[in-house]
C-alpha cells in the first residue's frame, strides 16, 4: 500500500530531484577540481544519487579528510558504489583487479555524493556547493 501510494507521487519526486540537481549543477559549473557528468540524460533520470567527481589532490586532502570536513560542517556525503573487488570477500583479487580496472579505480578515487532527497531545500544546496568550493579553495 505504501509502494502504491508512493508510485502515484513518483513524477512529483523526480521533477523535485531534477530541479535540486539543475542548481547544483548551475553552482558548481567550472569550479576547479570539481567535475560534473554530463546533463544529457537529466530529464529522463530521477536522480536517485547526485554524484560529482572531485580532484582531491587538487583540493590538498584524502576523501577521508574531505569527509570528516563536510561532516563537521553537518554535511553528508557517502561514497556510491564501492567496486566489488575492493570488498573484503575479494581481497585475494584486489591487487589484480586494480590492475585491469584503471577506469573504475579513476572514478572511484574521485566518486563523492551529494545530498539530494526530496525535502532537501535551496538553501541548503547553496550552502553545500558554498562549502565545497571553499574546501577545495582553501587547500588548493
Amino acid at each position: 500500500a505504501l509502494g502504491l501510494g508512493q508510485m502515484e507521487r513518483i513524477e512529483q519526486f523526480a521533477a523535485r530531484r531534477r530541479a535540486l540537481v539543475h542548481q547544483y549543477r548551475a553552482e558548481l559549473a567550472g569550479q576547479p577540481g570539481i567535475r560534473l557528468f554530463t546533463d544529457r540524460f537529466d530529464a529522463q533520470t530521477a536522480f536517485h544519487l547526485f554524484v560529482v567527481q572531485i580532484d582531491f589532490n587538487y583540493c590538498g586532502s584524502s576523501r577521508t579528510v574531505f569527509m570528516q570536513r563536510l561532516r563537521q560542517e553537518a554535511i553528508g556525503a557517502q561514497v556510491h558504489y564501492i567496486p566489488l573487488y575492493h570488498h573484503p570477500v575479494f581481497s585475494a583479487l584486489r591487487e589484480e583487479q586494480t590492475r585491469l580496472c584503471p577506469e573504475t579505480e579513476k572514478y572511484y578515487s574521485s566518486a563523492l555524493s551529494l545530498p539530494l532527497y526530496f525535502d532537501l531545500k535551496e538553501e541548503e544546496v547553496s550552502r553545500v556547493t558554498k562549502t565545497l568550493k571553499r574546501l577545495c579553495k582553501q587547500n588548493a
